[in-house]
Order: C-alpha cells, then sequence, then structure tokens
C-alpha cells in the first residue's frame, strides 16, 4: 500500500474510534464546592444611622403595620416580608463582625463579644420581638426551636455527610428565614433566597465572629442533627411582634455556644 494511502486510512480509522466513543463522557470526579458572593443577595453593610435611630425606626415601621394590618389594609403576607427585611436589612447587618465567645452576651454590635445563642435572641429583640434574650439564649438547640415555633412541631433533620445535610435543608425549606439549632451546641439563623442557602450566626471557629456565609463553608454542615422553626412563615410570631406581646420563653437552663 502506499504510504499515502497509509496514512489515509490510519486516519480514517482514528476518526471512527473518537466518533463511537459515547459522548459527553467524562472521567468521574467530584465537583469542588464553588464560593459564592453574598453581596448581591443579601445587605452586608448596617446603615449610616446609629444602631440606637435604627431600632426606633424599626419600633415606628412595627406600629405603622399593626394599625394596617388591624384595619385590614395589608395581609399577613406583607407582615412577613416586612418583618424578615427588618431583620436581614435593618438589625442583623450591625452585628456582622462582632466577636464571638462562648459566654458573649453583649447588646452593642461590634463591642464585646456575642455567643451564638445571644446572637439570635438579642436581634430578635432589637428587631421588636418582645423576648426575654437570656431566657432564650441559655436553651438546648431544640428547646430554642420549639419556644420559637410557640407549640407547632419543629422540624427534625438528620444526614450523615455535608451533601446530604444541604441537600435536605434545600428540599425541606420554603424561601426564607428560619432559626436552625444544631446538634446539642450552635444555633443560628438560615436563610433560603433564590435556591441557595446562607447560614448566619455568631461562628465559633475562625474568623469567629457574626458572619454570614454559604451553607457548604459554614459549620453548619458537619452537625448530623438539625431542628428547624420558621421566622418568616412563623404566623403567630409575626403576630406577636405587631402586637408587642411578650413571646413566652422557658426557664429551663443550657448553654449553647
Amino acid at each position: 500500500m502506499y504510504p499515502f494511502a497509509q496514512s489515509a486510512l490510519s486516519l480514517l480509522l482514528v476518526c471512527l474510534f473518537c466518533y463511537c466513543q459515547p459522548q459527553g463522557a467524562a472521567s468521574p470526579s467530584t465537583p469542588a464546592p464553588i464560593s459564592i458572593s453574598l453581596k448581591d443577595t443579601l445587605r452586608l453593610d448596617p446603615s449610616d444611622k446609629t444602631y440606637a435611630a435604627t431600632k426606633a425606626m424599626v419600633n415606628r415601621r412595627r406600629q405603622a403595620l399593626h394599625t394596617a394590618y388591624a384595619a385590614g389594609r395589608i395581609t399577613l403576607d406583607s407582615v412577613r416580608q416586612a418583618f424578615t427585611s427588618v431583620l436581614l436589612d435593618d438589625i442583623i447587618p450591625y452585628w456582622y463582625g462582632t466577636d464571638w465567645s462562648f459566654e458573649g452576651h453583649t447588646t452593642v454590635p461590634r463591642s464585646g463579644q456575642i455567643a451564638c445563642g445571644y446572637f439570635v435572641s438579642t436581634t430578635l429583640l432589637d428587631a421588636g420581638v418582645r423576648l426575654n434574650r437570656y431566657r432564650l439564649a441559655q436553651q438546648a438547640p431544640e428547646t430554642e426551636a420549639r419556644m420559637l415555633n410557640l407549640g407547632k412541631d419543629v422540624l427534625k433533620l438528620e444526614s450523615h455527610t455535608p451533601y446530604m445535610a444541604a441537600a435536605q435543608l434545600e428540599k425541606q425549606l420554603q424561601d426564607g428565614l428560619c432559626f436552625i439549632g444544631m446538634g446539642s451546641s450552635h444555633v443560628g439563623y438560615l436563610l433560603k433566597r433564590d435556591g441557595q442557602l446562607t447560614a448566619i450566626h455568631s461562628n465559633y471557629v475562625m474568623p469567629s465572629e457574626v458572619v454570614a456565609q454559604p451553607i457548604m463553608e459554614s459549620v453548619y454542615v458537619g452537625f448530623g442533627t438539625f431542628y428547624l422553626a420558621d421566622i418568616t412563615w412563623n404566623d403567630q410570631l409575626l403576630k406577636y411582634w405587631l402586637k408587642g406581646g411578650e413571646v413566652p420563653t422557658a426557664k429551663k437552663k443550657h448553654p449553647s455556644g
């Protein structure tokens, strides 16, 4: 066979071999988690106002919403959107960067330290939810969830791997903010928005401060048991907030960091 013919035949065989391979086949591998920016979906910087001025503004807004709701001019869905915004956009941004410590219970953002339970109870209190922040913060994670759920069943989830934990939480939760208790030692908020899960908590590992971070980059997925209580979708809690009524809390003491 002529050299040219041999080369042509070889090229044809190579092309046929490549064409006959399964299309889209790839070597099996596990993709690494992708870090996402939160700046486009979550307010991370506080207002230029003082914290006291913002709390006063939030209280005026709550009173106006109560008047409008009592008169039938707005629905509870409008209230839930407003309350979620108060927490995420008005109150919590002041707390990012506040140092964590196991016994921290400061009332001043970025001054002193705050434990995970006190971060939740203090931000709820400052958003206008009348509760005993000490009693709530001193409970075990499951008990805190039951307190905030005000008699409704607490959603309990269990998982064995970080990916399973994130997948279960994403599947079970509606868009909105909820309280999450983990195991017997950690609590925080969990936000589901646009299909993404964000952990908002006083973080006990580096950088050991109040943070918002994608769930796969947080300590949340290191736990195997989760207790969840609605915040955005908690109608009873919203009505307590609107009316300025005191949320009942128990006295059972169990520190959580």
